[in-house]
């Protein structure tokens, strides 16, 4: 049994992540005048290190913007925040790279469940946030200040049925069937 101590030390580490602050506003389609429906938003909005430079804090925040029915958008605003160890050693350059790509990615999982909890908890339905491209992210992570504008804005669609799924749910369906005798 490993203990702590053989454990492998990696110079930065996760060591929790929280809903920092959320919200969300329902409104009807003619009286929209946020983001357009289909929208999504992330931006990077903040990084602080403890004074003992022991700890780093990343907070990042994503907006969904969606119709939820018919003439009816919903927004959907959360920040997760996430608390990482340093270990000895890491320079500024080091932190400012882990910041824009690794915390993004680390974070990115529970801001995902975060939103989806959060449409279910209001009863509107919003298709899962896309998972990372991380060649690309990190493509864009060499441009992006911390604190800059938002980061990515695409279309949201429902995930199509692929023949597969179809094909599995067919299954699921017959599986459950009583067996005609």
């Amino acid at each position: 049994m490993a203990t702590e101590s053989s454990l492998p030390r990696f110079a930065i580490q996760l060591i929790d992540a929280y809903l920092y602050d959320g919200q969300v506003r329902r409104s009807p389609l003619r009286d929209w005048a946020g983001e357009p429906p289909g929208s999504l938003t992330v931006k990077i909005e903040e990084r602080s290190v403890n004074e003992e430079r022991s700890q780093v804090q990343v907070q990042i925040r994503v907006e969904v913007v969606f119709e939820f029915r018919e003439g009816a958008v919903v927004d959907i605003e959360a920040a997760v925040r996430g608390v990482f160890a340093l270990g000895s050693g890491v320079d500024n350059d080091f932190l400012e790279a882990f910041t824009k790509r690794e915390a993004l990615v680390l974070l990115w999982p529970y801001l995902r469940s975060t939103i989806a909890d959060i449409a279910g908890l209001t009863q509107t339905s919003v298709a899962p946030l896309p998972t990372l491209d991380v060649a690309q992210l990190m493509e864009l992570a060499e441009r992006l200040p911390i604190g800059a504008p938002p980061t990515s804005k695409s279309k949201l669609r429902k995930p199509r049925a692929t023949a597969s799924a179809a094909a599995k749910r067919s299954r699921t369906a017959s599986s459950t069937q009583p067996a005609d005798d």
